[in-house]
């Protein structure tokens, strides 16, 4: 049996008409991933796998990617070079974070 024959166990719905709602959402909305896939009642991999080759699916990963690091930076943008002066000169972190 093709995995397009199959149907979702709870919903019994096709997993080809499964896939081509989650596409048109991706596509309309920028839905993410968890969102879709709550919504569906599938796996975020599975719905990953299914809206991987829509142009814009890389897209929203490079900016989710994005966000995802300007949250983790440590020091603001643009003091690389006065936080590296601050490392020379032996300036603890908590000290560093603070004045950067």
């Amino acid at each position: 049996m093709a995995w397009s024959a199959r149907k979702h166990p709870i919903s019994g719905v096709p997993y080809a008409v499964l896939r081509e709602r989650e596409r048109a959402m991706r596509q309309k909305s920028g839905a993410t991933l968890a969102t879709i896939a709550a919504d569906v009642g599938v796996t975020e991999a599975c719905v990953s796998k299914w809206v991987s080759d829509l142009p814009q699916h890389a897209a929203i990963i490079r900016a989710n990617n994005r966000a995802r690091a300007e949250r983790r930076r440590l020091y603001p943008a643009d003091t690389h070079r006065y936080v590296v002066k601050l490392i020379h000169n032996g300036v603890p972190v908590a000290e560093r974070v603070s004045l950067a």
